[in-house]
């Protein structure tokens, strides 16, 4: 026993020594390779590039750029080609430059500075200094006339008995000028709070109609609620602290009604339809009847205005004008929703 014990810790005594060795032998042959660099790889070929095509020609383009008056003209940029390449210089602080490498035979020429009209010539490389003259220098145009600017505030007044909505409410001034003009305004348009309130900078002095539709027609010109008699607004500007409110006058009226079936019974929910008189496809908002059979549409602009009711299968129609700051009650004859009667 004793002996089987002494071999087993030579055993491991080599072992261990055999492993030490394998690992000291590996970082001695690692550091080795660190120091020798990259040696074993083989070295990177340099590379090779195809030489550069030589010129088409021998020939030489002389050229000196002058203005109408005969005077040197420095940066002019001189284009020419020949054959399938393009040859390009620019003229010296005399108007000479000298373009190389050209095939014999007549070229065209271009000649090119800012603010000047470009001349386009043909040449023939040769010996000879050819002389360009280039158009008087064209004026620059003045400047567009300044925008005068202000801020400008608003507010909406309601037609006699009426009231404003909540909010939504959405103006437009569209310039009375003709649009080409220069310096002329151009359309703004604004959301209004919920007095009817609005603000718009920076717009542009001048003359303006104004266009107020309701919440349903914003980013549309319709339905106008506004006055035509007073939408003309002179925008001039006010000085600082001293800013008023421009008030636009609403000119707007309502309609109101009841719908009764055959047997003199309310209907709820009936679709009611508005509609210009003589415009058919200027519908208005739909709307539906309550529990009562009633209906009410405001702020609605003066006019004849054709009303249709449908519930069911059944539809009547009337006819109605809208007066400003007046509620007009519309007689609708009665409707059933099984039958279709249209008068």
């Amino acid at each position: 026993m004793t002996l089987y014990r002494g071999r087993l810790k030579r055993f491991r005594l080599v072992f261990t020594v055999l492993v030490l060795g394998l690992v000291l032998v590996g970082l001695l042959t690692r550091s080795s390779g660190l120091r020798g660099g990259l040696a074993t790889f083989p070295p990177v070929p340099e590379p090779r590039f195809a030489s550069m095509p030589a010129e088409r020609g021998t020939s030489r383009l002389r050229v000196r750029v002058v203005d109408p008056a005969g005077a040197p003209l420095a940066g002019v940029g001189i284009h020419v080609r020949s054959g399938d390449v393009p040859v390009w210089g620019f003229s010296d602080a005399d108007g000479r430059v000298e373009l190389g490498g050209l095939e014999e035979g007549e070229l065209e020429v271009f000649a090119l500075l800012f603010r000047r009209p470009p001349s386009v010539v043909r040449l023939a490389p040769d010996d000879t200094e050819h002389t360009i003259a280039l158009g008087e220098e064209a004026q620059i145009p003045a400047p567009l006339p300044a925008i005068t600017r202000a801020t400008f505030v608003g507010e909406l007044v309601p037609a006699t008995g009426a009231v404003l909505a909540a909010t939504g409410y959405e103006v437009h001034l569209l310039p009375l000028a003709p649009a080409q003009q220069l310096g002329g305004p151009v359309p703004r348009r604004a959301e209004c709070g919920p007095a009817g309130e609005f603000t718009l900078e920076g717009l542009a002095h001048g003359r303006y109609r104004a266009v107020v539709v309701p919440a349903w027609g914003a980013g549309s010109l319709w339905p106008d609620l506004a006055d035509p008699e007073h939408a003309t607004i002179d925008h001039a500007g006010a000085p600082a602290g001293a800013m008023a409110a421009t008030r636009i006058p609403l000119a707007t009226g309502s309609i109101e009604g009841r719908v009764l079936d055959d047997n003199d019974r309310p209907l709820e929910d009936a679709l009611v339809l508005l509609a210009l008189a003589g415009t058919p496809n200027r519908v208005w908002l739909p709307i539906v009847s309550d529990t009562d059979g009633r209906f009410r549409v405001p702020e609605m602009p003066s006019g004849a205005y054709r009303l249709t009711v449908r519930a069911g299968e059944g539809e009547v129609e009337a006819q109605t004008e809208v007066r400003t700051g007046a509620t007009t009650h519309v007689g609708l004859p009665a409707l059933s929703p099984r039958q279709r009667s249209v008068p």
